[in-house]
């Protein structure tokens, strides 16, 4: 805005400068005609010049509500971007406290970890005193072990004896099934046997019996 008003006053001082150089050489009436025309031009040219200054002073406002507009813009992208940041910085502090919540979680862990660990430790080493402490009586135990083992060997062999003597005692009688109308009595009269050798080579405990039932009669007590 400056510029055309400082050339506006230069033009208008040369007009004026001029204007009274030339009243010094002519006649008043061609001086009157000249000054005429120079005020003439003198006036287009100011025209001219507040054209110009119109028209700058609507570019400068245009570029005024530019510049406005493109600071409004700035300040609205600032403000995004700060809204962004703040979002983020929040974002990373909400993971933040999580990380620690979880580095302080996995401590505790660890210390009850190395607690149960001391603990077994603890346990093992009493352990090992009391196997130590109890290692006689573990022997002790085991030479008992032994010998019952070995009664137990005595124990199957005479078992095995006694199934063998049983097995050779069958093998010398012979079978009867009991009919009906048979007693322990009547049989024993018919085979000339006692009724407690019946009783005992057959295992009965009492003088009952059934028909089908299978007695063992021994051969030398057959009947004739």
């Amino acid at each position: 805005m400056t510029k055309p008003i400082s050339s506006l006053h230069c033009f208008i001082m040369i007009a004026a400068v001029t204007f009274s150089s030339c009243t010094s050489w002519n006649s008043p009436r061609e001086e009157s005609h000249k000054t005429e025309i120079t005020l003439h031009k003198m006036r287009t040219e100011v025209e001219d010049l507040k054209h110009d200054l119109n028209t700058s002073d609507i570019e400068l406002h245009i570029l005024e509500g530019k510049i406005l507009d493109q600071e409004e813009v700035i300040t609205a992208l600032k403000e995004q971007l700060v809204e962004k940041q703040n979002n983020k910085l929040e974002e990373i502090h909400h993971a933040l406290l999580g990380f620690n919540k979880k580095i302080a979680y996995l401590e505790k862990k660890q210390e009850e970890f190395f607690s149960d660990i001391k603990h077994l430790v603890t346990h093992a080493n009493d352990t090992t005193t009391a196997l130590s402490q109890y290692k006689d009586k573990i022997y002790e135990i085991e030479k008992h072990v032994l010998a019952q083992n070995k009664k137990f060997e005595e124990v199957a062999k005479v078992k095995k004896t006694l199934e063998n003597f049983s097995s050779e005692s069958k093998q010398e009688c012979v079978t009867y099934v009991i009919r009906e109308g048979d007693s322990l009595q009547k049989i024993s009269k018919h085979f000339s046997v006692s009724i407690e050798d019946l009783k005992k080579i057959n295992h009965l405990k009492d003088d009952l019996i059934f028909s089908g039932q299978t007695l063992h009669i021994p051969k030398s007590s057959q009947a004739p």
